[in-house]
């Protein structure tokens, strides 16, 4: 039940603004862009629940985690990794030259998916319903098959930058993929359409100057309706049908569904739960294969939210994840030591992006983590994120320089 609280409403804005206001003095588009998403969906997700639901004393480490995240993140907005090979020409040039081949492949791939181990072509035809509680079975039992997916992905995005001058064969191949995805596995998140449309928004406008104030009038005016159309979708992949709602209703359930992280703060409290070495262990043996951690660095954060602070069992039938948000995930793994949460998160954030931007290479690859980066931390929290950081880049990176060096000794 939404219960508005002026008071921490005016706290939350100020202290938001204070903790970010320096994004204006960045002049570089894309990191300008960056800063002003992650302040936007952290305020969203992590400040709006202040001040819209009770939650006991959360302002307080609202405050504190969002002036922690603001200096972290404007101290080190220079820090980067020194991979030389990446800013190369030659290796803009090894990519330019075989992304098409990947292309290729990538695709294959996918439409290995409609072909085994089920027959699920007809689905390019004629699309299925959502099917939400499949996809969230699966995505409890990770497999081999979905780390080669979140590989793909990276990939994927590395190789358009090879059409980097040509934008619209870009937009193609994006909502391309999307399709075909949505055909196999008869499934996408409302944060996955609303993220690919992010990323063609940000694609225009970033490489349109002269067209920048229609690319934000056509934004405004499609965000209206997304919001209607995320409601229609929320009730058909639940198993019912589209339904057409108008923008206050939508409104509301919006805000009651992605707005209420801090709902169970009180609760987060009692329980007192302190994960922090856990959590350290996790983050710095990511980068290791499984075998030689023994099982000792498992973590599953979201899912353990859920079990431990709403009560569901992930072997009900009822279950379904309660996404915790940064700043609450920060308060819940790290107990009265949150603030670290806050500059580990903010350090990663720097040092990831700004390392990949320096390559032409990853440049379409960054414009998607400027959303991805903020949509996905600080709503779904940093498990996916610093496993991608920490694990899915380096491994590409690794991918990269090998074939970058056996390709040149092959010319030689």
């Amino acid at each position: 039940m939404i219960s508005f609280n002026l008071y921490n409403c005016i706290i939350s804005i100020v202290v938001t603004i204070c903790s970010f206001y320096w994004i204006r003095g960045v002049h570089i588009i894309e990191k300008k862009i960056l800063y002003l998403f992650i302040a936007f969906f952290y305020f969203l997700f992590c400040g709006f629940t202040s001040f819209l639901f009770e939650c006991g004393d959360y302002i307080i480490y609202y405050s504190v985690y969002t002036f922690a995240l603001g200096i972290t993140l404007y101290y080190s907005r220079n820090l980067s990794f020194k991979i030389d090979f990446i800013k190369s020409a030659d290796f803009a040039y090894f990519i330019e030259r075989y992304a098409k081949y990947y292309l290729v492949l990538y695709f294959a791939y996918q439409f290995f998916g409609l072909v085994y181990p089920e027959n699920k072509l007809l689905n390019l035809i004629i699309l299925q319903a959502p099917q939400a509680q499949d996809a969230l079975e699966k995505s409890l039992d990770h497999t081999i098959g979905d780390s080669i997916g979140y590989l793909n992905t990276i990939l994927f995005y590395v190789a358009l930058s090879a059409y980097i001058k040509r934008p619209w064969k870009v937009i193609f191949l994006m909502f391309f993929n999307m399709y075909l995805g949505y055909a196999s596995s008869s499934y996408i998140s409302r944060g996955g359409i609303a993220r690919l449309l992010v990323v063609i928004f940000l694609f225009l406008y970033i490489n349109n100057p002269q067209k920048r104030k229609l690319i934000i009038a056509l934004a405004i005016v499609s965000s209206f309706f997304s919001v209607i159309f995320f409601i229609g979708y929320m009730y058909l992949r639940m198993g019912g049908e589209f339904v057409v709602v108008d923008f206050s209703f939508a409104f509301q359930k919006i805000a009651e569904i992605e707005l209420s992280f801090a709902a169970n703060f009180e609760e987060v409290i009692r329980f007192g739960n302190d994960e922090l070495g856990r959590y350290l262990w996790w983050f710095i043996s990511l980068p290791l294969p499984g075998f030689l951690k023994f099982g000792t660095a498992d973590i599953a954060i979201n899912q353990e939210y859920t079990e431990n602070i709403v009560g569901l069992s992930s072997l009900g039938d009822d279950f379904y994840i309660m996404l915790p948000g940064l700043a609450i995930e920060g308060v819940y793994m790290f107990g009265s030591l949150y603030i670290l949460h806050a500059v580990l998160y903010g350090l990663v954030v720097n040092l990831f992006y700004n390392t990949l931007f320096k390559s032409h290479v990853f440049y379409v690859y960054c414009i998607y983590s400027i959303i991805n980066i903020p949509f996905v931390s600080v709503r779904a929290g940093t498990q996916a994120f610093y496993s991608t950081t920490n694990k899915l880049i380096i491994i590409v990176l690794i991918i990269c320089f090998i074939l970058f060096k056996t390709q040149r000794k092959v010319i030689k």
